[in-house]
């Protein structure tokens, strides 16, 4: 099933970087319910002013986030060699342009296409996954969406294509849900 692959999508916060992203404290700060996921949340929400303090409030944390993100384990290596194999990597996120972009360049990373919750439908709808393989003319079942989170593995398998669970203390209950699970990027390289 995963032999040939000849795209790789992305998630980005616990897939590429660890932002070290406090989504408790944020929801606390918002004045949200714990068991709630943000942006779901926020569009039930009509009041303008709640929604632009809400809002402020995700920026100054993501901003946050993405000055002091660093690469997951042996992510470089990984970029590496999908690079030097030519291999299309896409990235899609919940989080917003403005941070994305400012991650992706802190740690001078060259993706070929990146689509954030400002240019399409937020995860786990499957809008963003499309955009990018049309834009990559590479066929879904040579493809593989690769996060962290329940919301990537279902917005892979709302696609139809493969996905790829990168491991750590708290996800570990999400396994049998992924096309496959692994600690180390290095762990995929047999698939290209």
């Amino acid at each position: 099933m995963l032999n040939n692959l000849s795209s790789v999508i992305f998630d980005l916060d616990g897939t590429i970087v660890d932002s070290k992203l406090n989504f408790s404290l944020m929801k606390e700060e918002i004045g949200m319910p714990q068991d709630e996921s943000i942006l779901e949340y926020l569009d039930t929400i009509d009041d303008k002013k709640f929604l632009t303090k809400a809002f402020e409030i995700i920026h100054k944390h993501e901003l946050e986030g993405a000055h002091q993100s660093t690469l997951i384990r042996d992510f470089q290596n990984f970029y590496d060699f999908l690079k030097e194999k030519a291999i299309p990597i896409g990235v899609l996120t919940r989080n917003s342009k403005e941070i994305t972009d400012l991650t992706i360049s802190k740690h001078n990373l060259h993706i070929d296409k990146v689509l954030t919750r400002d240019c399409c439908k937020a995860k786990p709808d499957p809008e963003g996954l499309y955009i990018i393989l049309e834009d990559f003319k590479t066929p879904k079942e040579n493809s593989i969406y690769i996060g962290d989170f329940l919301f990537d593995l279902q917005t892979a398998k709302n696609a139809g294509i493969s996905s790829g669970l990168i491991l750590n203390d708290k996800n570990s209950v999400f396994k049998n849900q992924a096309s496959i699970s692994f600690e180390f990027y290095n762990e995929l390289k047999k698939f290209f």
